[in-house]
């Protein structure tokens, strides 16, 4: 069990963590109520622009006004906090992470990344009735999980009246098992073309938080009550067989962190999960389960669970993972370039006779594994096929870049 406070501490100071990469401004999100009942777990949201500490005072006076009690504990809740670099959109509390399905709260996001089909997909939330306040590319994936939730509950709930033999009204009103939170953000992420690191918090799924990735990293932290930093052989065991993290034979209290950065989480734990590429984490009754979305099946995109992630031990204190082992923020990043231009070529680069994986293709080509002439295919998020063929047809290409 955790109270208020503990709770806002926690996200305010690993938002601290991850200052030294730039922000504009920053925002969190928590329960109101200390309650599993979803009529009364409403997730508030508070954002501002500028430094954290400006966060931290708004959220000051907003429990104040709203009169929450800092000293109320939870035994299971589900907050997320970001820190924002503008890319579309001005940088204001508007534009701030995390953002909404609506005035409901149902779906929370917060994003790391950038997602290039997101004018097709909000030209097409505008057309079911979706109303935007923003101006990022964010906003349409928690709109998007609303409406993708929303035509699964009703598909069931048709599916269970046809079974019954009742009318879609009537089964409308009684008892339907309802889509879960993974399968929702599965179908969401299956629908996203870019980079992206993103965790889901909703009104539907109280105490539970569902993250994937894709070009953009991400981390899960793992504490359990009374036990080590290192897992044990028997740990590890019993987390391949059920992903279920546990100490020996006995399930015990546990807090998850998601990040995008180890920083945030080694003052909590030491024990961390690196999530891969299409992985899809979902932390709900003090479980974690990890599903991979499979975009290249032949018959179309697959979701299954997955039992290979192992957790490791991270061997750096805060004030050296910060830097990374560097004397300073500027030689880690010169030194990270390579990484970085892996990072960008990553789910956009197919090569004829190599690896998909980004990963294993430049090992292969570091091991002479493969040599060229190379053939194969660019993907760039959010050509369409009219723009391919005025590219076709053009007579020079220029790109134009600008450095911070």
């Amino acid at each position: 069990p955790r109270d208020r406070k503990y709770i806002l501490d926690l996200l305010f100071n690993g938002l601290r963590r991850l200052e030294y990469r730039g922000y504009d401004s920053a925002g969190v999100s928590i329960d109101d109520y200390p309650t599993s009942n979803v009529k009364l777990a409403f997730p508030l949201i508070l954002k501002a622009e500028g430094k954290i500490e400006c966060l931290v005072e708004s959220v000051t006076k907003t429990i104040q006004e709203l009169s929450l009690d800092l000293d109320s504990v939870f035994t299971e809740h589900a907050g997320i906090a970001h820190t924002r670099w503008a890319t579309h959109g001005k940088p204001d509390a508007c534009n701030s992470h995390p953002h909404t399905s609506g005035p409901e709260n149902e779906f929370l996001v917060v994003h790391n990344g950038i997602i290039t089909n997101f004018e097709a997909l909000k030209k097409m939330l505008k057309g079911k009735g979706f109303v935007f306040e923003s101006e990022t590319d964010t906003e349409v994936i928690p709109k998007l999980a609303k409406y993708l939730y929303d035509r699964r509950v009703a598909e069931l709930a048709d599916e269970s009246a046809a079974k019954e033999g009742m009318t879609g009204d009537v089964a409308a009103g009684g008892v339907c098992e309802g889509p879960s939170f993974h399968s929702v953000v599965s179908e969401v992420v299956e629908a996203l073309e870019g980079a992206y690191a993103l965790v889901f918090k909703s009104l539907h799924f109280p105490g539970e938080l569902v993250a994937c990735r894709r070009g953009s990293p991400l981390i899960l932290g793992i504490k359990v009550q009374g036990a080590s930093d290192t897992p044990t052989a028997s740990t590890l065991a019993s987390m391949n067989a059920s992903s279920v993290y546990s100490q020996g034979n006995s399930n015990k209290p546990a807090e998850y962190f998601f990040a995008s950065d180890a920083s945030a989480v080694v003052e909590h734990t030491k024990s961390v999960l690196y999530l891969e590429d299409d992985d899809v984490a979902h932390v709900c009754l003090g479980r974690y389960h990890v599903y991979r979305v499979d975009r290249d099946h032949p018959s179309g995109p697959t979701r299954a669970p997955t039992h290979d992630r192992v957790v490791q031990t991270l061997q750096m204190e805060v004030h050296q993972i910060m830097k990374g082992g560097y004397d300073h923020f500027m030689q880690k990043e010169i030194h990270e370039q390579p990484q970085s231009l892996i990072g960008t070529m990553r789910g956009r680069v197919r090569v004829d006779g190599a690896s998909n994986d980004i990963d294993s293709l430049v090992s292969e080509l570091r091991t002479n594994q493969l040599k060229p002439p190379f053939t194969g295919r660019i993907k760039l998020g959010g050509i369409t096929t009219e723009v391919s063929r005025i590219i076709r047809r053009s007579r020079r290409i220029m790109f134009i870049a600008c450095g911070t």
